[in-house]
C-alpha cells in the first residue's frame, strides 16, 4: 500500500522531506492527524432572553516522532537537514497521500526536540495548524453547467448563424468523497459572466 507523510516548505521549490521513506529518517508515530475536527460552540442568555452564540474553530496540534536510521555518523547530517526545514515559527506544509487520498494541512513549527545521549537518536515535531481541516490537492471545482459542443465542419455558413456549443443546465451534480471518513464541505458558487436576459 502507498503511504507517504511529506513535510515542505510552503514554496513550491522548497525541501521535502517524506518521512516514511526519506534517506536516514522514519516516522515512529503520528498523533493529531486524523480527518475529523470539532467546532467548539457555546450559548449565553442575557437577563432580558436575548441570546449569544459563539463558535471557535480550535487549533489542530499534530505531534511526530521521527528515528535516524542508518550509520551513526549519519544521524547528524540527517538532523541537521530537518531542522534546517524546522525552523521555530516556519510556515509549512504536511501531505497525506495513499493510494485514495492526496490531502494536506498547512501548520507551522511550534517546537522540535531532539533529546541528548539516545541511540537510535528520535527528534520530536511539535506542530501547530491554525485551520485544523485538511484540504485536497489538487482541483476542487465543478463545472454545475456544462457546455455541449455542437461544432461540426460544414461547407458554408448559414444565414441564421451557427452555434458553437450550447449550455447545459446542470442543477443536480453529485459530489464525491473518496476519503476514508465523512467530513464537511464549504461550497462556493461563482458566476463567472453576466447573462444579459437571466432567466427564472
Amino acid at each position: 500500500m502507498k503511504r507517504q507523510l511529506i513535510l515542505s516548505d510552503i514554496s513550491p521549490d522548497g525541501e521535502k522531506i517524506d518521512l516514511y521513506s526519506d534517506i536516514g529518517i522514519r516516522l515512529v508515530s503520528a498523533d493529531g492527524i486524523g480527518f475529523s475536527s470539532e467546532i467548539s460552540s457555546m450559548q449565553l442568555y442575557d437577563r432580558d432572553g436575548s441570546l449569544y452564540q459563539n463558535s471557535t474553530l480550535p487549533q489542530r496540534g499534530i505531534s511526530l516522532v521521527v528515528r535516524y536510521i542508518g550509520a551513526k555518523w549519519k544521524h547528524e547530517i540527517s538532523k541537521l537537514r530537518l531542522n534546517r526545514l524546522l525552523d521555530r515559527k516556519k510556515e509549512l506544509r504536511l501531505r497525506y497521500i495513499t493510494d485514495n487520498i492526496d490531502v494536506y494541512i498547512e501548520c507551522r513549527t511550534e517546537q522540535v526536540n531532539t533529546p541528548p545521549n539516545t541511540y537510535p537518536m528520535v527528534t520530536q515535531i511539535s506542530l501547530i495548524c491554525p485551520d485544523p481541516y485538511w484540504r485536497k490537492s489538487g482541483d476542487n471545482s465543478i463545472v454545475m453547467a456544462g457546455i455541449i459542443p455542437l461544432f461540426e465542419f460544414i461547407i458554408g455558413i448559414p444565414e441564421s448563424g451557427m452555434e458553437f456549443g450550447d449550455i447545459k443546465a446542470g442543477t443536480i451534480t453529485d459530489l464525491w468523497n473518496g476519503g476514508t471518513v465523512e467530513s464537511g464541505a464549504l461550497f462556493i458558487i461563482c458566476l463567472l459572466y453576466t447573462s444579459p436576459s437571466p432567466r427564472d
